[in-house]
């Protein structure tokens, strides 16, 4: 078995090689934090990897307030919203399938029920969004848009090496049916992205969950602002209180910023918004 997995990582590694610049496999490879995971991963023949931090939302409540904010929809629809995509059949399928390769179970759609319900309030014809790991977030993306009958998601990523081993890659956890409407590109986004943006002709809703020093946020940003609806909004899956890009992209805009805690120690984890229809500059508390 673990002879079977180190050959699994093996592909995991080559893949990855092959996505990115050589300058960029020689910075991750001259990182000893990175090289020893790796070597520990590869020496022990570990087949689940590191999943993303699917930890417990902080606060439901919040998490209401902050859709309900960006949106400007009633408070009450994004409610029953949250409770579409909680109690669906399609998340407790995604949850199983989580199950069946990570080897954990109690996979919950915790905080990306905000991003649901974004997309079901805006109905979006054009989703961008950069990070996709295990693919929670785009199963979650591509149901909603099959919910309003209509839109398509575009993703970037780059195949991450600490994918499970056997997987096809990013995205393994999107559901077959759901593919017609993805367009995943695989590659660094900063070759990636601009071409993307370029064949567009709008976005509504962009997300960055990539990659999050302030450079690479600030160049994702400024990529798809030309094509962002002046609707739309742009979400982050990371915006602590001590980061200014997203707050200064706000500022620069007259729009209005709102941050939200989405989960709690031992590690605080952050998500905001810029709502681009809502031209004054707010805060959510933190």
């Amino acid at each position: 078995m673990k002879s079977n997995s180190r050959t699994g990582l093996m592909v995991i590694y080559a893949r990855r090689i092959r996505s990115q610049p050589l300058s960029a496999s020689i910075r991750k490879l001259s990182d000893p934090a990175v090289v020893r995971r790796q070597l520990r991963r590869l020496l022990a023949g570990d087949a689940d990897g590191i999943s993303n931090l699917y930890r417990p939302s902080y606060s439901r409540a919040d998490e209401l307030v902050f859709t309900a904010s960006a949106t400007g929809a009633d408070p009450a629809e994004i409610e029953r919203l949250f409770l579409e995509i909680e109690s669906s059949d399609y998340m407790k399928r995604i949850a199983v399938r989580y199950a069946e390769i990570r080897h954990r179970e109690n996979l919950q759609v915790d905080r990306f029920r905000v991003w649901y319900a974004m997309v079901r309030v805006l109905r979006p014809a054009t989703v961008v969004e950069t990070g996709v790991h295990d693919g929670l977030s785009s199963a979650v993306l591509l149901y909603a848009l099959q919910q309003n009958g209509a839109g398509r998601l575009f993703s970037v990523d780059l195949p991450s090496t600490d994918l499970p081993v056997g997987v096809t890659g990013p995205g393994w956890l999107v559901p077959d049916e759901m593919k017609s409407n993805w367009d995943l590109r695989l590659g660094d986004a900063k070759q990636l992205l601009p071409r993307l943006v370029s064949e567009l002709a709008s976005i509504e809703l962009f997300i960055h969950d990539s990659d999050h020093s302030a450079e690479h946020q600030t160049f994702e940003y400024e990529t798809v602002m030309p094509k962002m609806n002046s609707r739309g909004i742009v979400l982050s899956d990371q915006d602590y209180p001590h980061e200014t890009v997203l707050s200064a992209l706000a500022r620069r805009l007259d729009a209005r910023h709102i941050r939200v805690q989405t989960a709690g120690n031992p590690l605080p984890c952050y998500a905001g918004a810029v709502a681009l229809g809502q031209r004054q500059v707010a805060r959510m508390p933190a």
